[in-house]
């Protein structure tokens, strides 16, 4: 009798192996196997962030399957590109690079492995990968689609071995992010990224498992990285009145002239087209912050200022600023009016100027000629920002319901954070493949979590990273979604991933301040402060109308480095923006006794304890824990020699 035929069934195969992983080994045997166990620990949590799994390890080979065929090559993608990030401070020669194949066709299943030809060409594709790249078959390319914003170079109909049919194959890899192990120039700020790639080495090795500093209140609430409601709205005292409070700003050494686009006017006498014209404004703001060679200040500061303030210099002084784009915002039923002038404020020169009137329709592609003149003006050697200004959809009714939504999202307010929530849904029903939506529906989960504002944070803090997954699955150059996705992996505990997410966001918009600062926090609670605190003032300089997290990181920093003094100033400037913050208090205290401050130590202690009698340093200890305890004795003792019990 014939033997019942073996169960099978469809699914999407991934198969990566090291290139020279034998004389890389035989060069450095130890480290070279604690680096491969690291990265294949990378590539599993990987798998299981795509809903994939990590079928069978075979040396340095990994064989893991998917549901689908997007889910695989998202996986994929940033499996190459978080171990690019890793192996990037080494030598080309000492690297280790993983090829990677990945086929859709059918399994056979038995005992938890999968076998069958459906395994054997996902194999065979990865030999002829590139090191450090991504083959799939045409299998995978029809199923993928138009879901991805992918770069396909077809390599025709590959002969295989041990296959007896041809297999059509391509090279993919994101348009955004790049095949890391390439040898071409770096176009990333080198020094810091170098050492960032060091420390992501060190966390994996030492099995970095810290918590994230919380707010220290009564009910546990956290601290955003985002200004709630009340800090820095309107037109900075610093325009108006020059003799007011000094902020704390820091020039960055070498980097070039910054650059400040203020919202938009709206010229169309209608004040509910708002969100309109700053949104075009937002979104000429984030296609500039992609073109190398300038530093953008970031939108909340920018935005804090009037668009036809005639003061360009006042407010370029206010933002440490050379440059300012200004400019108005018109429309029809079915036609845009915008123009925009860019400013020299240390000549007093205006160096460029335009203006579109166009269909609706092509208001995407004059967004791109307004890039393209204003980079050509500052003379940055690119006249397009490329694949980079696509909008990431065609509907212009999606658009404008996403424009809206962050309009009314980035005012920072438990109820507008909620209300922005419907814009972003109808966005994302009339557009399901538009990835901005999702990702700014996903940082509104994240920003009411941390806020502790969500009744069920577990939920919260689970939908948040699901939308953020779909975001990336969307659009791989979505750096909000990354950003969104860190801030999660941080809440997690998961800080070797929290820190590669927040790299990806940065490698994609190298002026993200946010980003910047949940790079910052991670490194000086590992023990690499002095990196931390340039960090930080980096994204102050990006971001100079910042809310009182910015001043409170920096003082973490400065008192992590025995810098008392200058802590001191830093956790005050922070309580100017939010005298209610009791863990500036809190630090602040500590500081000002390691200073020998007594009676000024005395006086934050009773401010804490009225607020909060209940407080604590057994509390204390288990919210700052940094990696040595050393560092976290250095904290108790100073707070105990301040008062606290």
């Amino acid at each position: 009798m014939a033997s019942e035929p073996l169960p099978r069934r469809l699914a999407a195969i991934l198969h990566a192996d090291v290139v020279g992983y034998s004389g890389l080994s035989a060069a450095d045997e130890d480290g070279t196997h604690r680096r491969l166990i690291n990265h294949l620990q990378t590539i599993a949590t990987l798998a299981a962030r795509s809903q994939g799994r990590v079928v069978n390890r075979a040396g340095d080979a990994v064989l893991a399957e998917f549901a689908s065929a997007t889910q695989a090559v998202v996986c994929a993608l940033e499996i190459q590109h978080q171990i690019g990030v890793v192996e990037r401070g080494r030598p080309p020669s000492q690297r280790l690079a993983f090829r990677i194949g990945i086929n859709l066709g059918e399994v056979i299943d038995e005992h938890g492995d999968i076998y069958g030809d459906g395994v054997n060409v996902a194999a065979r594709l990865e030999s002829i990968a590139e090191p450090g790249g991504v083959c799939i078959s045409d299998a995978v390319r029809t199923a993928v689609g138009n879901k991805l914003a992918l770069d396909c170079q077809p390599l025709g109909e590959q002969t295989l071995k041990n296959l007896a049919e041809p297999v059509r194959a391509y090279r993919v890899r994101s348009r955004s992010v790049g095949t890391p192990h390439t040898t071409g120039p770096e176009t990333r700020p080198a020094l810091w990224r170098w050492r960032l790639a060091t420390l992501a080495v060190v966390i994996g090795l030492v099995g970095l498992a810290l918590v994230w500093e919380r707010r220290i209140d009564p009910a546990g609430q956290h601290q955003s990285d985002t200004p709630v409601q009340g800090q820095r709205r309107g037109v900075p005292a610093a325009v108006t009145s020059p003799d007011s409070a000094p902020e704390r700003r820091t020039a960055i050494a070498d980097e070039a002239p910054a650059l400040a686009v203020l919202a938009f006017q709206n010229r169309t006498g209608d004040s509910k087209q708002d969100y309109f014209a700053e949104g075009i404004s937002e979104d000429l703001i984030a296609d500039l912050s992609k073109v190398p060679g300038l530093t953008v200040i970031a939108r909340s500061s920018s935005f804090a200022y009037p668009g036809d303030v005639p003061a360009v210099g006042d407010v370029a002084a206010a933002l440490n600023a050379r440059y300012v784009v200004q400019g108005g915002v018109g429309r029809t039923v079915d036609s845009v009016q915008v123009d925009a002038r860019l400013y020299d404020v240390s000549s007093d020169a205006q160096l460029w100027s335009d203006t579109y009137d166009v269909a609706l329709t092509e208001l995407f592609a004059a967004q791109a000629r307004m890039v393209g003149g204003i980079a050509a003006a500052l003379k940055t050697g690119s006249d397009s920002t490329g694949p980079d200004s696509e909008p990431g959809t065609a509907d212009l009714a999606a658009y404008e319901a996403t424009l809206q939504g962050s309009g009314i999202f980035q005012r920072f307010s438990r109820d507008d954070t909620y209300r922005s929530r419907a814009f972003f849904e109808r966005a994302m029903a009339l557009d399901p493949a538009y990835a901005r939506p999702v990702g700014m529906l996903a940082w509104s989960y994240i920003f009411e979590y941390n806020n502790g504002w969500s009744p069920k944070p577990d939920q919260t803090l689970t939908r948040a990273l699901e939308l953020a997954n779909q975001a990336v699955a969307l659009d791989p150059s979505l750096a909000v979604a990354y950003f969104v996705r860190g801030l999660v992996y941080r809440e997690r505990k998961a800080y070797l991933t929290a820190l590669a997410d927040a790299q990806s966001a940065l490698d994609l918009d190298p002026n993200y301040a946010n980003a910047h600062i949940l790079l910052a926090t991670i490194l000086y609670y590992t023990g690499h402060a002095e990196e931390g605190l340039r960090l930080v003032r980096r994204a102050s300089r990006l971001n100079p109308q910042h809310p009182s997290n910015y001043p409170f990181h920096e003082g973490q920093a400065l008192f992590v480095l025995k810098r008392y003094p200058e802590a001191i100033d830093a956790f005050k400037d922070g309580l100017r923006q939010n005298p209610t913050s009791e863990r500036l208090r809190v630090w602040l205290a500590a500081a000002y006794a390691r200073a020998g401050l007594d009676s000024e130590a005395d006086w934050e202690v009773t401010q804490v304890l009225t607020d909060d009698p209940d407080f604590s340093l057994q509390r204390v200890a288990g919210i700052f824990p940094f990696q040595d305890p050393a560092e976290l004795q250095h904290f108790l003792a100073a707070l105990e020699a301040a008062g606290f019990e």
